[in-house]
């Protein structure tokens, strides 16, 4: 079985079709051949002109395919086709989510021998649309989403509608999508000053839908829209991306304190679906990665030093700030991109910054 990239300079020859075939490196023909069964299936992606103006498929029984009515050549750095990388990110317009962003194009995704491509999800359009303006390059294409309020969880219909149009857009528009990668960064800390034993349910309810619920909706859309099978003989999907779903969680998933009931739950919960997710997923190229970034120096780190009810906590975290210990928002996004450009993780593991 062959599978690459079609050059559609085509000719007749006898009746019959002939086209030039190549095998990109950067696909993996054996997730290919498994997906298809015993159906050869050989996309034409057009590198020298526009990505949607020829795209077509042409499918072959695998027992009837004669290679001898293909010309193939090897594949060349003119013919071969680029990794695109694919980022979400939620909670982009500020703090550590924008940080992961810049990590990213200071990475080898963001080199002129890649392409790479953000869907920006946050509350604020315009703080968006300001971190869009910090991208301008060829290879980088930046939509955004915004006014996205996870604690309206009954519009959550419109606003995964809307990050769904927003991937479409870069897959219409640019060359095939690689890898796609979901970062789950948007979250909030909870009220730090209530023991358990003060909760409203009415705040437990507004805490789980920002933090589980509306995490929970992310990774399943993010999943099935990948995954979907074409619904038409135009919807043409070349090579299905690799997957990564990463859940930005803390320490406190792992070691739980006073006071931070809420927060610890809802990380336990998050890393503990990405575990499931890794087990459903793991014939699907999909993994998963819970990375806990550490004690950073960013707002929601003052925002612990001014409301946590634990004065021992408190004190700890206001020395570390003093003495500069915490961690640079900066350091921990490159740490996160290094992970996930190496690769080499176990899906569904929990990584610490310290590890």
């Amino acid at each position: 079985m062959t599978v690459g990239s079609i050059d559609l300079k085509k000719q007749k020859r006898d009746g019959e079709l002939a086209v030039t075939l190549y095998a990109p490196q950067s696909v993996d023909l054996r997730r290919v051949s498994q997906d298809r069964g015993n159906v050869t299936c050989l996309f034409a992606v057009v590198l020298s002109a526009p990505f949607d103006s020829l795209r077509a498929v042409l499918q072959f029984d695998s027992s009837t395919l004669d290679p001898r009515s293909f010309d193939l050549e090897p594949c060349t750095p003119s013919t071969m086709l680029r990794p695109h990388l694919l980022v979400i990110i939620t909670g982009a317009n500020r703090g550590f989510g924008k940080a992961i962003a810049h990590a990213f194009a200071n990475s080898s995704a963001g080199s002129a021998s890649s392409r790479l491509s953000f869907v920006f999800v946050g509350r604020n359009t315009e703080a968006l649309e300001r971190v869009r303006s910090e991208f301008a390059s060829e290879t980088i294409q930046v939509e955004i989403v915004g006014d996205v309020q996870f604690d309206e969880i009954e519009k959550a219909d419109e606003w995964l509608r809307r990050i769904q149009e927003a991937i479409e857009t870069i897959r219409k528009t640019s060359p095939p999508i690689t890898k796609a990668i979901l970062i789950n960064n948007a979250g909030s800390l909870g009220d730090l000053s209530q023991t358990v034993a003060r909760y409203d349910w009415r705040d437990v309810k507004r805490f789980t839908d920002i933090n589980i619920v509306s995490f929970s909706a992310l990774c399943s859309s993010f999943l099935s829209h990948f995954r979907q099978r074409a619904t038409s003989p135009d919807d043409v999907r070349p090579f299905p991306p690799s997957l990564v779903v990463v859940n930005i969680s803390s320490l406190l998933a792992l070691q739980p304190s006073p006071y931070w009931g809420l927060y610890s739950t809802a990380k336990v919960a998050r890393d503990q679906l990405l575990k499931v997710i890794a087990l459903e997923e793991a014939n699907n190229d999909v993994k998963t990665l819970s990375y806990a970034p550490g004690p950073m120096d960013n707002d929601m780190q003052r925002d612990v030093r001014h409301t946590l009810g634990d004065a021992e906590q408190k004190e700890l975290y206001s020395k570390m700030h003093a003495e500069s210990k915490l961690v640079r928002m900066e350091d921990s996004a490159a740490k996160l991109v290094e992970i996930l450009a190496a690769d080499e993780f176990t899906s569904g593991v929990h990584i610490d910054y310290y590890d």
